[in-house]
């Protein structure tokens, strides 16, 4: 399974920026 990081555009509207991790 291949990690990628993926920023949550919910997480950018609530005022930071939070990486989630999807494979």
């Amino acid at each position: 399974m291949i990690m990628y990081p993926q920023i949550d555009p919910v997480a950018l509207n609530l005022g930071f920026a939070q990486i989630h991790w999807y494979g």
